[in-house]
């Protein structure tokens, strides 16, 4: 998926590259309200107008997408706090039994009845 990626990108490049290189011209840019008339080339008029277009794109998904980070964070946090949880129950199931107990169930007296001698 990378090498696609890195494809794809490499030959948008390339035709960028081959578009600016072939539309030198200067065109005329009116901003219509502030009655301003600028001399700029058109390649630098496209691709700029297409980087504009990009980086409000890019904002506007980083913005769409804040809900599920904050989700994540809800969840990595609960997580985080269950993993707490566990390793304590293990403390406490693990933890040494009382001496009397562990007399009880000794190795020796592990043994079934039969196996016993007596």
């Amino acid at each position: 998926m990378k090498l696609f990626s890195g494809l794809i990108s490499l030959i948008l490049v390339v035709l960028a590259l081959c578009f600016a290189l072939a539309n030198q011209q200067s065109v005329v840019v009116s901003l219509w309200p502030f009655d301003v008339a600028i001399g700029v080339p058109l390649y630098l008029l496209s691709l700029g107008t297409l980087f504009v277009g990009l980086l409000l794109g890019a904002i506007i998904a980083w913005f769409a997408m804040l809900p599920h980070r904050f989700a994540a964070r809800r969840l990595r946090k609960d997580l985080k706090k269950m993993h707490e949880k566990i390793e304590d129950l293990q403390q406490t199931v693990i933890a040494p039994a009382p001496s009397g107990i562990t007399k009880f169930f000794s190795p020796k007296l592990k043994k079934r009845f039969w196996e016993r001698k007596t």
